[in-house]
């Protein structure tokens, strides 16, 4: 199977220094290196298998996958997968969703390193 590039805009890394630092305080740098690799595979698993997650919402062209206790959404492109944002399940998924929506004309920012 061809593996797809997989992409993070800023607000995704953003959004992985704030899981690393947080669980990092709460739990340990151990725990925060072990809860932050969760994310790298579920990344190697889009790049693998892009159809892994579902449609974040009925007709949206934004797809969400669960990592954890987290959300990762991402949209396919011509290039391959952009991982757009990650936000708790607790959150409001669709205040998050219509911020990414609106956000996908943007530019990819970089590649995740993959270990």
């Amino acid at each position: 199977m061809t593996r797809r590039q997989v992409t993070l805009r800023p607000e995704a890394d953003f959004a992985l220094l704030v899981i690393w630092e947080y669980t990092k305080k709460h739990f340990g740098a151990l725990q925060a290196r072990k809860y932050l690799a969760g994310f790298h595979k579920a990344f190697e698993q889009l790049a693998t298998f892009p159809q892994s997650g579902t449609a974040a919402v009925l007709g949206s062209r934004i797809h969400k996958l669960s990592c954890q206790k987290h959300w990762i959404l991402y949209r396919h492109t011509a290039d391959g997968i952009e991982i757009g944002t990650i936000i708790d399940q607790r959150q409001d998924f669709l205040s998050e969703l219509e911020t990414y929506e609106r956000q996908t004309r943007r530019k990819r920012i970089r590649k995740p390193d993959f270990e």
